[in-house]
């Protein structure tokens, strides 16, 4: 009597890791539906805080300005781009279909700190930021809202 054995051979797991690798790197090239609006919110609000740490390190007014619906940069006081950080870009995108939907309070379309870190809605730290500042990010149905708080110019995201 012959005993057949079965299961699955070391090529046959082989080829199955294979093509599940390649169906992987395959998923990742095709924007849409797996793509989340979350962390371009949590980049962008990252930024919110590399300005205002430009700020209180340097001792002067930055401030980031929206400059599309879907790009921003980062200015000093006399208006000069900053690089972005750890590269030689100056204007930022939001990233492939991402853009800002809304934005409260900032009638210049740009939020500035000053050297103690408060916020202002002009590029001469004139008008301090009265009430929550909030920049709403979408990606097709998603949303995501940073928001900038007066006084403290604490950034938070939701």
């Amino acid at each position: 009597m012959i005993k057949h054995i079965t299961g699955f051979t070391l090529i046959e797991l082989v080829v199955i890791v294979v093509v599940v690798g390649i169906l992987g790197v395959a998923l990742s090239f095709f924007p849409g539906t797996l793509l989340s609006v979350q962390p371009v919110a949590q980049q962008f609000a990252s930024d919110l805080r590399y300005t205002q740490n430009l700020a209180m390190s340097r001792g002067e007014l930055f401030y980031l300005s929206l400059d599309s619906s879907s790009s921003y940069s980062i200015h000093d006081s006399q208006g000069v781009l900053q690089n972005h950080t750890g590269s030689q870009a100056t204007r930022m995108t939001l990233g492939n279909r991402v853009t800002f939907v809304s934005t409260t309070v900032l009638p210049q379309q740009l939020i500035a700190f000053d050297a103690q870190g408060v916020p202002y809605v002009d590029k001469g730290g004139v008008q301090p930021l009265s009430s929550v500042a909030t920049l709403c990010l979408q990606l097709a149905r998603e949303q995501s809202c940073v928001s900038i708080q007066p006084m403290t110019g604490f950034v938070g995201t939701s």
